[in-house]
């Protein structure tokens, strides 16, 4: 079967309750103290917040309005006049991504309603204050705007948080330390929905493309770096797979399991009998070759080979036709015939492939339990729901037998990092 990449969902999810949190947490309480002008230091001004900031999506926007209350004095030559304002001001905020993942907001002042006018007051004399209050608005609009610029460069920063878990993904992750397994998901391509909003939550996905590898033995460290691809906007998220994973089970691997089984055990024909002091692996060709130190009636090396098969009907790997090597062949014949009639031979295919087999299926319930949910990493979690975990083929290469195991079912990695909004 051939590798094909896979596809992985990562969803992303930003609650709205969160955003006004960190917004009015952002902004303050208090806006703006001190005069209209260094020239001008007759008029101070006390602009405060005067609630909580709500918002609400509509039309691909991000609106809200803030409530503002202000103190005002304006010293005059005859005393100093004061003044109490309250204004509501409705913005809204819209947002783009630019090639290099950089999420761009532009807010803009939609509209002004005055729920109280303040007017400057001394004895008879009453002051309009027009220009006061396009300044008040100015100012609170110069603010409300840089904050939100703020608030997206510092918590909101995709570009950085997308290519930091894109770098991760190229790290393995151990899936078991008992089978020495490891998972690495290998990137190729990424790219994001359109980002969907309602008035609780801001959502989208970003589709993976990935060469996902499973590894067995020593930690196979980073795979290549492939280039952080641009941003590009993805139709719709896939959220059924099949996964095929190519892995190589070591040679170390398979040898000492197939150790623990043959290694100690004795054979028997007739009153002759070898027992089995030291297992080897290896491959050659296509081959897995069997090398076994053996003691007592005979004394030497004793070579066999077979071809790693994945047997469908029994679902199990299996070393097929097990047999003496030429060379051990033709010594037995002359030397010590009468093991062609003990089970030596069938007995190490047997254990071969019950060993193999039952580790293999130790770790397919392994990798289904691990697979469920596990962080691979801080904020960066996998979550599958597999319905099925087989192997579908198997072949000799130079480590070891590579194996091709195929998942069927939901993946997704959960970026929790990607939308936390709370300063480390």
């Amino acid at each position: 079967m051939t590798e094909a990449p896979s596809i992985i969902n990562l969803p992303l999810r930003l609650e709205i309750k969160q955003l006004e949190e960190l917004l009015n947490e952002q902004l303050g309480d208090s806006l703006y103290t001190g005069g209209r002008s260094e020239e001008d230091r007759r008029l101070q001004m006390d602009i405060r917040k005067g609630g909580d900031i709500k918002l609400q999506i509509q039309d691909g926007e991000i609106q809200y309005r803030i409530p503002l209350e202000m103190d005002i004095a304006y010293d005059l030559t005859l005393g100093t006049a004061r003044a109490n304002g309250t204004i509501e001001l409705d913005f809204s905020t819209s947002y783009q991504i630019d090639e290099a993942w950089h999420l761009q907001t532009q807010t803009d002042l939609r509209d002004h309603e005055w729920i109280e006018r303040p007017r400057l007051q001394l004895g008879v004399v009453n002051l309009p204050i027009g220009m006061l209050s396009d300044f008040v608005i100015a100012k609170a609009e110069t603010t409300v705007e840089r904050t939100i610029d703020q608030l997206a460069a510092r918590y909101l920063a995709l570009d950085q948080k997308v290519l930091e878990a894109w770098n991760k993904l190229h790290r393995p992750i151990q899936l078991s330390e008992e089978h020495q397994a490891w998972l690495r998901v290998q990137p190729l391509d990424l790219q994001m929905t359109p980002l969907l909003a309602n008035d609780e939550v801001i959502e989208a996905t970003l589709i993976l493309k990935a060469q996902p590898r499973l590894f067995f033995g020593e930690d196979p460290g980073p795979g290549q770096l492939n280039p952080f691809p641009s941003f590009r906007y993805a139709e719709a998220a896939e959220s059924n797979f099949q996964l095929l994973i190519s892995s190589v089970m070591t040679y170390d691997n398979a040898e000492t399991l197939a150790r623990d089984a043959v290694v100690g055990e004795t054979y028997s024909s007739g009153r002759r009998s070898v027992t089995i002091n030291a297992l080897r692996l290896r491959g050659e060709g296509e081959e897995v070759v069997v090398e076994v130190d053996a003691s007592g009636s005979y004394n030497g090396t004793i070579g066999l080979s077979g071809i790693p098969r994945y047997n469908a009907r029994r679902d199990r790997l299996e070393i097929d036709k097990l047999d003496y090597r030429l060379a051990t062949r033709n010594f037995l014949h002359r030397t010590a015939a009468w093991l062609f009639k003990s089970r030596l031979k069938k007995t190490i295919q047997e254990q071969l492939n019950e060993q193999l087999t039952a580790n293999l299926s130790s770790l397919h319930d392994q990798l289904k339990n691990e697979l469920k949910q596990r962080e691979l990493m801080p904020g960066l979690e996998l979550r599958g729901d597999l319905e099925q975990l087989a192997l579908n083929g198997a072949k000799v290469v130079g480590e070891g037998v590579e194996l091709q195991v195929l998942l069927q079912g939901e993946l997704k990695i959960i970026a929790s990092g990607l939308t936390q909004l709370k300063a480390e």
